[in-house]
């Protein structure tokens, strides 16, 4: 009937796939948004340093060019409004892939992660452990120079670093080495790591705030993961 094509124009329309210009009448969209809207998926509700720059990028993107990306937060345990928007959108076939802003291990058993194979997935991290979704993350050792150079510039020669244990001993100290070759001091004792299960590291913050003076004090800090700030 009249009635149910006109509420399906309207629907199309609402989703992106029909526009309606005017008097001109309505015409199949250009940018239809399963071909340009890309989904940023985020398991929690925190909004870290990263997932903030990476959001406003989004948002830069979407300003210059044809894509959008709607954000869905806490979709971890499966039970939030963006958890249920993000499985409408993927039913209804209004997305051109997922972008994974945090681990998707987190919510594996999800299907906006075992599901819809028809859809490109694409995580931020090391390693997704999954064929059916792409890795990519930020060269970690580039950032680092970008760091060890700004502090060379402002003239801070003796600094401090935190970040979480699990990076291991060995980024210490290829850390330190490329410190070193700026002309900055990075002392093993200046290294702190935050894990209740690597407690040597931790033997170090005592050090840090009540040892020495002047010179023999750090007079800068490297924050070297954004979940810290």
């Amino acid at each position: 009937s009249g009635v149910t094509v006109d509420r399906a124009v309207r629907r199309l329309i609402a989703d992106g796939f029909l526009r309606a210009r005017d008097r001109s009448g309505t015409f199949v969209a250009p940018t239809p948004p399963h071909l340009s809207r890309y989904g940023l998926v985020i398991s929690q509700s925190f909004r870290s340093r990263f997932l903030q720059s990476l959001l406003a990028e989004g948002k830069k993107l979407e300003e210059t060019g044809p894509c959008q990306f709607p954000v869905y937060f806490g979709i971890q345990g499966g039970g939030s409004d963006d958890y249920h928007r993000l499985l409408s959108d993927l039913r209804e076939e209004r997305l051109a892939g997922l972008i994974f802003l945090s681990n998707p291990s987190y919510i594996e058993s999800l299907p906006v992660v075992s599901g819809f194979p028809e859809v490109p997935k694409v995580a931020i991290i090391g390693a997704s452990g999954r064929p059916e979704i792409t890795a990519v993350h930020p060269d970690s050792a580039a950032a680092l120079g970008l760091a060890v150079e700004h502090f060379r510039r402002a003239g801070r020669r003796r600094v401090a670093v935190v970040t979480i244990s699990q990076v291991g001993v060995g980024w210490a100290d290829g850390l330190r080495e490329r410190a070193a070759a700026a002309g900055i001091d990075m002392r093993p004792e200046w290294m702190l790591g935050l894990d209740v299960a690597v407690p040597a590291w931790h033997r170090h913050a005592p050090f840090v705030l009540f040892q020495g003076v002047g010179k023999a004090r750090p007079n800068a800090l490297l924050i070297a993961d954004d979940n810290l700030v």
